[in-house]
């Protein structure tokens, strides 16, 4: 292991000048991330308090911070997602990445020289599942995996997590494990498992033993500390003598963390739960020097671990198994938003388009061979200059321009009784205009500032329904144009600029010819399965009749 003073001097020499390149980046996301909470946190924060808000207001009011809470909420978390969250996540990514190689490799290097480290890659799902030692349950997650010998032991080593999910009304995020985990060639052939498991271990943490057997061995002090199942208990004491049981209380005293070992064919495997990821860049604040020291000690623990359990005494003619050093890279079927994000080139476009995709997004090849459903009202029309599609009007248009028309009513109403109700009179020549309504007039009366809010909530996101609803389409050489709800007018989008035809799931969109759009214009309602992939064939054709 390098020594403190060696540590300092590359931070001082290397590591301070990239991380110090690195601060915009830093910066970057840690702008990002603020004002995402901020954004979200703010209205959530009103929503939480509500009840003491509303102490300070009238009574007729008390209702309001709850309103606005949830409208801020509901509002924020979708301006944040676009504008921030994804931006966000792809500099962090980039960020990740460039410290992973510019920094974390450069601390393992002095650390390991004899290993090999790759930020990136990962120990195999099997390799973690080979010994039983953990809850099979969850997703699984590895990288920062480090390969080389320690004296004459081979061994891998990566950050792995496992967590799951528990659903229903209280649902949680339980972690199975979260920290180093080790595969090393083990200086004894065995025919049985045997397992050591600490004994303040969380039932979701460890696997099925049954089967096994709990061994008691004769070390209090190790009893008091872990639970040993083997399938043989010979074989368990076999392995675990006086002296091995000492190195693993040293080992445990050392790291001052739940330690699990699997003992299995020819190889020892070892987990140490931190509960946390140990080799990823801060954003709060620049990585400190004390930081690369804590980076040093975990790269480090592998030679820690082969000497703790003196691993390199060769027994029994047992000799050394170097094949873990060559198993291929796990196959984590990487796609083109991984490759980009291992590369440290990730866009918030990349980003968008890849959950856009995962939303149900489909190109021409997957819709060409779309029919025009039997029982589907959609008019194409080709017999002017272009392509006009027709969807009409259905009843969801009507429904939406209903509520739209009442919620109006009401919050003019409620807009007409407001000075009287909160009596301030000044206000009555402002309103003065408002005619009485029938009927919403008396509902609004009763509280005049709660059915205003109301109004204006419903009644904006009704408007939105109706009013951008796409009632018709016409695709000519020049340009593409988009009717929306009763505008006789409509919207004009020039060719060749806009000239893709862009699928999600049951919905069809117009989007720019080049690049990758984070919205798109839409260019239909909402239609049936097999409408849509229909009308986005349909309209592909077209472009390509009325291309010039």
């Amino acid at each position: 292991m390098a020594t403190s003073a060696e540590i300092d001097a590359l931070y001082e020499s290397t590591l301070k000048p990239r991380l110090e390149s690195l601060e915009g980046l830093r910066h970057e996301v840690k702008g990002y991330v603020t004002k995402a909470v901020l954004l979200v946190g703010t209205p959530a924060a009103i929503l939480f308090l509500s009840g003491l808000i509303s102490l300070a207001l009238p009574s007729s009011l008390d209702w309001l911070p709850t309103a606005v809470g949830f409208v801020g909420l509901f509002a924020g978390v979708g301006i944040a997602g676009v504008k921030y969250l994804i931006p966000g996540f792809a500099a962090f990514s980039n960020y990740r990445v460039r410290f992973k190689h510019e920094v974390a490799a450069e601390v393992f290097k002095i650390v390991c020289p004899t290993a090999s480290y790759a930020p990136l890659d990962g120990i195999a799902e099997s390799v973690f599942e080979e010994p039983g030692l953990f809850n099979t349950r969850g997703g699984f997650k590895s990288d920062d995996r480090v390969r080389g010998r320690i004296g004459q032991t081979p061994f891998e080593a990566a950050d792995v997590s496992r967590s799951y999910t528990t659903g229903g009304k209280n649902s949680r995020t339980v972690v199975v494990f979260r920290g180093l985990f080790f595969h090393i060639d083990f200086n004894k052939t065995l025919r049985g498992v045997t397992l050591v498991d600490p004994v303040g271990a969380a039932s979701t943490s460890i696997g099925d033993r049954s089967g096994l057997t709990r061994v008691t061995l004769e070390n209090p002090a190790f009893d008091a500390k872990f639970a040993v199942y083997a399938s043989d208990d010979v074989e368990a004491r076999y392995i675990l003598t006086p002296s091995m049981m000492e190195r693993i209380l040293a080992l445990q005293s050392r790291t001052d963390k739940n330690i699990h070992l699997g003992f299995k064919g020819t190889r020892a495997y070892l987990g140490v739960n931190y509960g946390r990821a140990l080799f990823e860049p801060g954003i709060k604040a620049s990585t400190s020097v004390e930081a690369i020291h804590e980076m040093a000690a975990h790269f480090a623990l592998a030679g820690g671990i082969v000497h703790e359990l003196d691993l390199n005494t060769r027994i029994w003619t047992k000799g050394v198994d170097d094949s873990l050093l060559d198993a291929p890279d796990a196959d984590d079927s990487t796609d083109a938003l991984d490759t980009l994000a291992k590369q440290g080139n990730l866009t918030a476009s990349t980003v968008w388009e890849a959950a856009v995709k995962a939303t149900g997004s489909h190109d021409e090849t997957a819709d060409a061979g779309a029919m025009r459903p039997s029982d589907t009202s959609i008019a194409v029309d080709r017999s002017g200059a272009g392509v006009v599609i027709n969807y009409g009007l259905g009843l969801g248009f009507f429904v939406a321009l209903s509520v739209w028309a009442v919620s109006v009513a009401l919050m003019l109403a409620a807009a007409r009784a407001l000075p009287e109700a909160m009596e301030m009179p000044d206000l009555a020549a402002a309103v003065a205009w408002i005619p009485e309504i029938p009927y919403a007039a008396r509902v609004a009366a009763t509280l005049p500032f709660a059915w205003l809010i109301v109004g204006a909530i419903v009644g904006f996101f009704s408007f939105l329904m109706w009013a951008v609803r796409v009632r018709k389409v016409e695709i000519a050489p020049d340009a593409v144009r988009i009717w929306r709800g009763l505008r006789p007018i409509p919207r004009t989008y020039a060719r060749p600029l806009y000239g893709k035809i862009v699928r999600v799931d049951k919905a069809v969109y117009v989007g720019k010819s080049e690049g990758f759009a984070m919205i798109n214009a839409s260019a239909s309602p909402m239609l049936s399965a097999a409408e849509a992939p229909w009308v986005a064939s349909e309209m592909r054709r077209a472009l390509r009749e009325t291309a010039r």
